[in-house]
């Protein structure tokens, strides 16, 4: 509890909480998590959260976990400045293989969008779009929408500026499409999107 609270700023009752989850005989590896953390750019502020919600952090592997994870979020263009604040509304990212879903997602994504600073700002929009199931929810709708006759543009606009919609449950999705056409939206104008949206 001391060292949630002296190191990682939590509170004696966040620490209490926290401490139930994470437990340690000496600070090398939670030192080692943090040092990282302040090394990509998170202030005080930005790691107490991340702990206060993601404890078990401290003990991830820095070098062969958190690090790998790090460089690709760098290395697909997420400054800086920003994927500390990414990760901190959304810690899980940390917790995604970054084999089996993080590469996933963003090649799929990028597949969808085709322009990679789109990607960056739907990651902005909505953590989802990396915590997603590709296979069982994303690639699903994007295939009605296609089967449906509408334009690479008008998936783009959906994925990019509405992607709380684009990630829902597909069984949901199909009834929302269903009803937008009953409405009489056709799925190869913009509008199509902004009515599944209101919807």
């Amino acid at each position: 509890m001391s060292y949630l609270v002296n190191s990682c700023g939590l509170s004696p009752k966040s620490a209490l909480l926290a401490s139930n989850k994470v437990q340690f005989q000496n600070p090398d590896r939670p030192d080692s998590v943090l040092n990282l953390l302040k090394e990509n750019g998170f202030d005080n502020t930005q790691i107490t959260k991340l702990i206060r919600s993601f404890p078990t952090l401290l003990l991830a592997d820095p070098e062969n976990n958190l690090s790998p994870k790090i460089e690709f979020f760098h290395s697909i263009g997420v400054s800086s400045s920003v994927l500390p604040r990414i990760l901190t509304l959304s810690p899980d990212l940390l917790l995604w293989s970054l084999t089996n879903h993080l590469i996933p997602c963003y090649e799929f994504l990028k597949s969808v969008l085709l322009v990679n600073e789109k990607v960056i700002t739907t990651m902005k929009c909505s953590q989802r779009a990396f915590s997603c199931d590709v296979t069982n929810v994303m690639a699903p709708n994007v295939t009605l929408l296609r089967e449906l006759g509408a334009p690479q543009s008008t998936i783009s606009l959906l994925v990019a500026h509405f992607p709380s919609m684009a990630f829902i449950i597909h069984a949901k999705f199909v009834k929302v499409v269903q009803e937008v056409k009953e409405l009489g939206f056709d799925p190869s104008k913009a509008v199509f999107v902004q009515a599944i949206q209101m919807v």
